[in-house]
């Protein structure tokens, strides 16, 4: 069931944008097994249990979520859901993957670490300190669906989630902080966060791995198994994502011609830029604009 059909027969239940929907379920609407979908997209989904059980059933394996459960569940296209027990009370949020990538554009909050461990382990119990946050922003999520009529009623929503990703995001990376600490290879990690950050303070003039790698002071080609083992992709793949996003950030935000962005990221001339990002992304640089322009 899409999520417009999804809410429309329940109660506390809101879309907004063709790829958000927010369901408070409680114990006032009566349970019944379902299927929540959004055609061919993708979804991320968020659910929150405060009270009683849900049980979940997730790329064919079932979760059961109780009290305090927090449930992460990505790239899949559905998500069904077969009980709850009398007393539920629970938040679901959910948005297609067109949703979030849009949010997300240019700045993500979230670590690629996050994403991997939601993939190996769904569900995962709140700690006490930490369960108020996540119900604090979830009833934000919902009070700011609930005005249809509002004129920023979109804007509020996506602030909202702005605000529950960052503090998901605050939360992992502490864990992340703390394990890395306790744990072996954390020297590995910490060099693989080490080049993340000096992609973004070089990206705009350094586009060669060996650059990177003297930085850390081990070879390009250490750099590469250490990011390969992290990501499963190679250096120069975080290289070409970064340029293609600084690309497309000043084809978006500018009005500069071609050569301009080619000197501005320190591309030979405006012919090599070109082919850099028809061959990453698949459209010319004016093809890209143009869409843009069109949208």
């Amino acid at each position: 069931m899409n999520f417009n059909d999804f809410a429309h027969i329940r109660k506390y239940c809101h879309v907004a944008e063709n790829g958000f929907l927010i369901w408070k379920i409680t114990p006032e609407e009566l349970f019944k097994p379902c299927e929540l979908s959004e055609g061919d997209s993708r979804m991320v989904v968020h659910i929150l249990v405060e009270e009683g059980a849900l049980d979940v059933k997730f790329k064919g394996k079932l979760f059961h979520l109780v009290q305090n459960a927090y449930g992460h569940f990505i790239s899949e296209p559905s998500i069904e859901l077969l009980s709850a027990s009398g007393n539920i009370k629970a938040h679901l949020m959910a948005c297609t993957d067109p949703y979030i990538a849009a949010l997300l554009k240019n700045s993500p909050p979230i670590p690629f670490t996050l994403t991997e461990k939601a993939h190996e382990q769904p569900v995962n119990v709140l700690e006490p300190d930490i369960m108020p946050i996540f119900k604090y922003r979830m009833d934000c999520l919902e009070k700011a669906s609930l005005n249809e009529e509002h004129i920023f009623r979109n804007e509020m929503i996506k602030c909202s989630i702005w605000l529950f990703l960052m503090d998901l995001a605050d939360i992992h990376i502490r864990r992340e902080a703390k394990n890395r600490k306790m744990q072996t290879g954390g020297r590995k990690k910490e060099i693989f966060i080490t080049f993340m950050k000096l992609l973004t303070m070089y990206i705009c003039r350094e586009h060669s791995v060996g650059f990177y790698a003297s930085k850390l002071c081990i070879t390009p080609q250490y750099l590469n198994r250490i990011v390969k083992c992290q990501t499963d992709k190679t250096a120069y793949d975080w290289i070409c994502l970064s340029l293609v996003g600084e690309i497309a950030k000043q084809l978006e935000n500018t009005n500069d011609t071609m050569q301009q962005i080619a000197n501005n990221l320190n591309f030979p001339d405006q012919v090599t830029l070109t082919k850099f990002f028809k061959r990453q992304t698949g459209y010319s640089l004016s093809e890209y604009r143009k869409n843009l322009a069109v949208k």
